[in-house]
C-alpha cells in the first residue's frame, strides 16, 4: 500500500535521469480509488520556483537529496497506486519534510489550484 509521505523515483528527464517524487496527498474523488497526488524535485536553477527549496544540509533532508533542489509544483499530478508501484521506492519523507512540501504546494504560484482541497485535507489529518 502506498501512503502519503512515501517517495519513489519517477519523472525521467530528457537525459534519462529519474527524479525523487513525493506522495503528498490522497486524491479522493467519488468513484476514483487508489489515486494519489505526487510532486517531484529537480536541480535548483536560476529560474526555478523557490517556494520550497531542499538542501542536503536541511535538518529534515531526505537522503536522496545530494544538492540544492526545488519542488516542481508545476508538475504536480495524480497517479494511481498501481503506476507508483512500478517505480523504485525510496525512503519515506520525514513528517517535518512532508509538511513543508505540502504547505509549499498551497503557496506556489505555479501550482494547479484544483489540487488545493486534497492538500488541505492531507494537512488537516494527523
Amino acid at each position: 500500500m502506498i501512503r502519503v509521505g512515501d517517495t519513489f523515483l519517477g519523472f525521467p528527464s530528457r537525459s534519462g535521469q529519474y527524479h525523487l517524487t513525493f506522495v503528498i496527498a490522497k486524491y479522493d474523488r467519488p468513484y476514483e480509488v487508489s489515486k494519489l497526488l505526487v510532486v517531484n524535485v529537480s536541480t535548483l536553477r536560476g529560474d526555478s520556483d523557490r517556494t520550497c527549496i531542499l538542501s542536503p544540509t536541511d535538518s529534515d533532508a531526505h537522503p536522496w537529496i545530494r544538492h540544492d533542489s526545488y519542488v516542481r509544483y508545476s508538475r504536480m499530478e495524480v497517479m494511481t497506486e498501481e503506476v507508483i508501484r512500478e517505480h523504485d521506492r525510496e525512503r519515506p519523507a520525514s513528517p517535518m519534510l512532508l509538511r513543508r512540501i505540502q504547505k509549499g504546494a498551497l503557496a506556489s504560484p505555479l501550482r494547479d489550484v484544483k489540487y488545493d482541497v486534497h492538500i488541505n485535507r492531507a494537512l488537516a489529518s494527523p
